[in-house]
C-alpha cells in the first residue's frame, strides 16, 4: 500500500477540469465513478469537457470531503491560483498565473450564482452548500461581464430545481470555531421551486495581542443568509430571484515586528483595537429562455456595500496615529447573452452577449494623531503651543459607468474546431475629492479635485483545436484588458489616477483520457505579455495604498492537471502549476525620507510580487465500505498544499521560500448522518503569511498554527 500511495503521489497533476466523482445528495457517499460535473450559468460553446481552455472544477464532494470552506482553501489547490491571507477580508486578491491586482478593482473575475462582483472585499466569505466551482484562466471577455483579465471564477450553489430536502450541519474546533448551518430545498408544484440556507462562524482568533489583552486581534464573526426562488412558466421559459446578504465583524491586524536578521517574529503589540466590519446586500433577477435553435438569458444584478477599517496603523503600543475608512458602494450591472442550442451535429455554435454597470463608491478616510505625535510635531514649530487635537480627512467620491458588447463564434470542420471571439469596452469614471484638517477641530479645505477618465478597448481571441478520440490539443491567443481608474486615497497628484493594463495571452494545451477513462489528464503552457500592469504602491507616509503602473511585464509557465480513478476505495489526484513572472520594465521614482528629493529606482529583471513560483497539490482518498448496522462507510481525505517561493516587495530583498500545509479530513457515514474529524496543517508548519514596512520596521503575520475540529451533518 505505501508504494502504491508514494507512486499516485507523484502521478501527473490533477484533472480538476475534466472530471469529478459524482456529486450525491445522500450523506452515504457511495457513488464512486467518475461523471461530468453539472453546471448551472454556463456561457460556454462546448460541453465543459471539452473547452479548449484550461479549467478547473471543484465539485460539492470535494469541498466537503477536502473541507475547502472559503477561495483562500482553494489557494494552491487549483495549479497557479494564489489568495494569500492578508489579515482582513478587506484584501482579498485572488491571483491566477502571476495577474491579480492586490488593491482597487480585481484583476480577476467572480460570479455567484450568475451575480458579479466588482469588489475583493466581497471575495473572502464563507462556502455554503456549494454545488460546484469553475476556475478558467486566462481572458474570458467574449464570454462574461468585467474584469475577466486573469481569469474567471464561477461558483454556483445548490438549486433546489435539482435537489429537495433539508440539512443541517454544525462544527466545533480549537481556537473557539463554531460553525453552524441550516439550509432547506423545496418543490413546492411544478412551477415553484424555493431555497433558503444560513451560516454563522465564529473564531476567537489565532493570536494574541500584548497592548490589547481583551480581545485576540484576528477574531471574526460571518453571518450569510441565501434565498432561491425559480419559477418555471413553461417547459422553454423560467425566471429566478436570488437574495443575498452576508456580514462579518472582525478584528485585525496580527502584525507583529518582524527581525529580519534573526528570522523573529516579535508577538503583535499595538494599544488600539482594531477591526473589519462589512455588510453586503446582493439581488438578481434570471431569466432564461430556449428553445431548440437558441437561448436567452437575461441577468440584472445590484448589490450595495458598507464597510468599516478601523485601524491602529503605527502597529506600535504608543498611540501615533488611528486610521478609519469607511466605504459605501452601490452597483447595479446587466448581462445578457443570446447563444446557439448546440448539439452534437451541429457544425456552427455562436454566442452575442451586451453587458453595462453603473457604480458608485464613496470613500472617507479619517486619520487621527496622538498625543505623542503632537507633541513631535509642536517641538518642531508645526503646530503651535497648546495643539491637542490634530485629524485630516479625506473623501472621495468615485463614479464609473461601463458598457460592453462581445461574440464568439465555434465551426467545426472534421476533427478540428475553429473559435473566434471579440469584445469592444468603454468605461467613464469621474471622481470628487476633498481633503480637510482639523487642528483643535478647526477646519481648513486643503484640496479639492474633479476629474473624469474615459477607456475604449477592442479585445479578439482565437483559437484552434483537435480532437483525436478522448483526446484533444488546442492553441489561442487572446488579448486581456482591465480599464484604468482613480485612486481613493493619493498624496502625489501624479497618483490620482492609474492608466489601463493590456496582455496578450498565448496557450497551448492537451487534454487526454487513458486507461478507459480512470486516468485523466491536462498540459497547459502559456505565455503572457503586458503593458502597464497595474501594481500597488504604498504611498510616500506609509499610512495606504494607491494603483500605479509598471512599464512592461511577462509571466510565462505551465500546468499539469491529472485524477487517477485506481478503484471504488482508492483515488488520487496531484496539480502543479509554475510562474515566472517578472518586470521587464519598471523605473518608479520615490520621496527620500526626511528630505524633498526623490530617488530613482529601476525594478526591471525583477520579480513581480506576491506570486509563488510554484504551487502543488496532492490528494488521496481512501474509502472503506463497512455495511454494518453502525457504519456505513469511512472515508478519509489527505491533502496536500505547497506554495513556492515569493517575493514580498519589488526590490525582491524579501521573501517566502516555499511551504507546505497538510490537511486530513475523517469521515464517518451512517444513512443520513455523517460525522468528521479534520485537522488543519497538520505538521504545524512555520511561514510568514504577509508582510511590509511602516516607520522603518518591517511588520509580519505569520500563518495560521494547526488546529482541528468536528463537523456533524445531517439531511432529511
Amino acid at each position: 500500500m505505501k508504494k502504491i500511495i508514494f507512486l499516485l503521489l507523484f502521478i501527473n497533476s490533477s484533472l480538476y477540469a475534466q472530471t469529478d466523482f459524482a456529486i450525491s445528495d445522500t450523506i452515504t457517499n457511495k457513488n464512486h465513478y467518475l461523471e461530468e460535473v453539472k453546471v448551472a450559468y454556463s456561457k460556454e460553446l462546448y460541453s465543459l469537457k471539452k473547452l479548449p481552455t484550461a479549467i478547473s472544477i471543484v465539485s460539492n464532494y470535494k469541498l466537503e470531503n477536502n473541507k475547502i470552506e472559503n477561495l483562500k482553501d482553494l489557494s494552491s489547490y487549483i495549479p497557479n491560483l494564489f489568495m494569500p491571507d492578508y489579515g482582513s477580508k478587506l484584501t482579498s486578491p485572488i491571483f491566477i498565473r502571476g495577474i491579480g491586482s492586490k488593491i482597487g478593482a480585481p484583476s480577476v473575475g467572480l460570479y455567484i450564482d450568475g451575480i458579479p462582483y466588482y469588489e475583493k472585499n466581497c471575495f473572502d466569505f464563507s462556502f455554503t452548500d456549494i454545488e460546484n466551482i469553475q476556475i478558467l484562466r486566462g481572458p474570458q471577455g467574449t464570454l462574461y461581464g468585467r474584469n475577466t483579465m486573469g481569469g474567471i471564477i464561477n461558483i454556483n450553489t445548490i438549486s433546489p430545481e435539482n435537489y429537495q430536502g433539508t440539512k443541517i450541519k454544525t462544527s466545533l474546533g480549537e481556537y473557539g470555531y463554531q460553525e453552524y448551518n441550516l439550509s432547506t430545498y423545496q418543490k413546492l408544484n411544478n412551477k415553484l421551486y424555493f431555497s433558503i440556507n444560513g451560516l454563522f462562524k465564529h473564531q476567537d482568533g489565532f493570536f494574541h495581542n500584548l497592548g490589547n489583552k481583551d480581545k485576540r486581534p484576528d477574531n471574526i464573526d460571518f453571518y450569510n443568509i441565501n434565498g432561491k426562488f425559480i419559477y418555471k412558466h413553461s417547459n422553454n421559459f423560467k425566471s429566478s430571484i436570488v437574495l443575498n446578504y452576508q456580514s462579518t465583524q472582525q478584528g485585525g491586524y496580527a502584525y507583529g515586528v518582524w527581525d529580519i536578521k534573526n528570522n523573529i517574529l516579535n508577538d503583535v503589540n499595538y494599544d488600539k483595537y482594531s477591526y473589519y466590519n462589512n455588510d453586503v446586500y446582493s439581488v438578481a433577477i434570471q431569466n432564461e429562455y430556449k428553445n431548440d435553435k437558441f437561448i436567452i438569458t437575461s441577468n440584472t444584478s445590484g448589490n450595495y456595500y458598507t464597510d468599516h477599517q478601523a485601524i491602529d496603523q503605527d502597529f506600535s503600543p504608543v498611540d501615533l496615529y488611528f486610521v478609519n475608512h469607511k466605504q459605501k458602494q452601490f452597483l447595479i450591472s446587466e448581462e445578457a447573452t443570446i447563444k446557439s442550442n448546440y448539439s452534437k451535429d451541429q457544425n456552427y455554435r455562436w454566442l452575442f452577449g451586451v453587458a453595462g454597470f453603473i457604480q458608485n463608491k464613496d470613500s472617507k478616510s479619517n486619520v487621527d494623531y496622538g498625543s505623542p505625535f503632537i507633541k513631535q510635531q509642536i517641538s518642531i514649530n508645526r503646530f503651535p503651543a497648546g495643539t491637542n487635537s490634530y485629524y485630516y480627512m479625506k473623501n472621495n467620491l468615485i463614479k464609473t459607468y461601463g458598457g460592453a458588447i462581445f461574440h464568439q463564434s465555434t465551426y467545426f470542420l472534421n476533427n478540428f474546431s475553429f473559435t473566434l471571439g471579440a469584445r469592444l469596452d468603454y468605461e467613464k469614471a469621474d471622481l470628487d475629492y476633498d481633503y480637510f484638517t482639523y487642528l483643535n477641530n478647526n477646519e481648513k479645505k486643503v484640496d479639492s479635485k474633479k476629474s473624469s477618465l474615459n477607456f475604449s478597448e477592442f479585445t479578439p481571441k482565437f483559437s484552434i483545436k483537435y480532437q483525436f478520440s478522448n483526446n484533444f490539443v488546442y492553441t489561442s491567443v487572446s488579448k486581456g484588458y482591465k480599464a484604468g481608474g482613480f485612486n481613493s486615497i493619493f498624496e502625489e497628484d501624479r497618483h490620482i489616477s492609474f492608466d489601463p493594463e493590456r496582455s496578450w495571452n498565448y496557450e497551448l494545451g492537451l487534454k487526454t483520457s487513458l486507461i478507459n477513462n480512470r486516468l485523466k489528464m491536462n498540459i497547459t503552457g502559456f505565455y503572457i505579455d503586458w503593458t502597464n500592469q497595474q501594481i500597488s504602491q504604498y504611498v510616500p507616509s506609509g499610512r495606504g495604498r494607491i494603483q500605479a503602473n509598471a512599464g512592461k511585464s511577462i509571466s510565462k509557465g505551465f500546468e499539469f492537471e491529472s485524477s487517477l480513478y485506481i478503484s471504488s476505495a482508492l483515488s488520487a489526484q496531484f496539480a502543479y502549476g509554475y510562474t515566472d513572472a517578472t518586470f521587464t520594465e519598471y523605473k518608479d521614482r520615490k520621496p527620500i525620507r526626511g528630505s524633498k528629493l526623490y530617488e530613482n529606482i529601476d525594478y526591471s529583471d525583477n520579480y513581480i510580487p506576491y506570486i509563488p513560483k510554484q504551487t502543488i497539490s496532492g490528494l488521496i482518498t481512501y474509502n472503506i465500505d463497512i455495511n454494518s448496522s453502525i457504519i456505513d462507510n469511512i472515508k478519509t481525505n489527505l491533502i496536500y498544499k505547497g506554495v513556492g517561493k515569493h517575493y514580498w516587495n519589488e526590490k525582491n530583498s524579501l521573501y517566502q521560500n516555499y511551504y507546505y500545509n497538510l490537511d486530513m479530513n475523517i469521515t464517518i457515514y451512517r444513512k443520513n448522518l455523517s460525522l468528521s474529524v479534520w485537522t488543519k496543517n497538520i505538521t504545524n508548519q512555520k511561514y510568514i503569511a504577509y508582510t511590509f514596512e511602516s516607520m522603518g520596521k518591517q511588520f509580519a503575520q505569520a500563518g495560521k498554527p494547526i488546529y482541528s475540529g468536528l463537523s456533524l451533518k445531517y439531511s432529511f
